[in-house]
């Protein structure tokens, strides 16, 4: 039979079991490091700086690339885009740990069209339904870019994208341009660092139109 001082003394003893389980169980697992950015795509012939970080610091890391024809990176953990293709481990070993690791996967782009200069104008046209893809890179802490199309004769529309060439269908382009005829302009504001494609797409037979794409600063 329990004594009343036996029942006290388990009362009393329940919670600071139940305490000490959960001290236990809810102790979350920090990781060593961590690499930044994790998932990313990037264009061939371009360059990507990874971070190894420990609560925002920095920390001692070797870098190593598990397919260097299509990715490197060098010790201070900046990856080169060799060729298209991926995704590409790009794998940091903590010095102080080498059982301690972190990764980043990269997938590499192929560039595609035509590239074009900055601020420099090309003549443009052709027959109804012929298309013209155009590239420029932007480079990082651009405030704004801007393309633009106007003269000659005929109708001619602009769509714009990052990364990958748009379609004319204007769903899913970040910008588009078609109105009637050739005066024609796609801008914007602080745009992400990489490159961006031009869709020219003749709506009706078009010939001498100049085509032009700048960004500041």
């Amino acid at each position: 039979m329990m004594t009343r001082y036996s029942k006290v003394f388990t009362l009393l003893a329940l919670p600071a079991f139940f305490a000490g389980c959960n001290d236990y169980n809810f102790t979350p697992q920090q990781p060593a490091f961590e690499v930044s950015p994790q998932f990313v795509g990037i264009d061939e012939g371009t360059t990507l700086q990874l971070t190894a970080t420990n609560g925002g610091n920095p920390v001692d890391v070797d870098w190593k690339s598990d397919n260097t024809a299509i990715a490197t990176v060098n010790s201070s953990g900046l990856v080169t885009a060799v060729a298209p293709g991926g995704p590409v481990g790009i794998i940091a070993t903590l010095k102080s740990d080498p059982t301690k690791t972190g990764a980043s996967s990269i997938t590499i782009n192929k560039l595609q069209g035509v590239s074009i200069a900055k601020n420099t104008a090309v003549t443009v046209g052709g027959e109804t339904g012929d298309q013209l893809l155009y590239r420029i890179f932007v480079p990082a802490g651009t405030t704004q870019l801007t393309a633009t199309l106007s003269g000659g004769s005929g109708d001619i529309d602009i769509f714009v994208r990052r990364g990958t060439p748009p379609t004319n269908s204007g769903t899913q382009d970040t910008c588009h341009s078609w109105n009637a005829g050739n005066g024609e302009s796609c801008t914007i504001a602080n745009p992400q660092s990489g490159t961006w494609y031009f869709l020219i797409d003749v709506f009706d037979k078009a010939a001498g139109a100049s085509f032009k794409v700048n960004y500041t600063p």
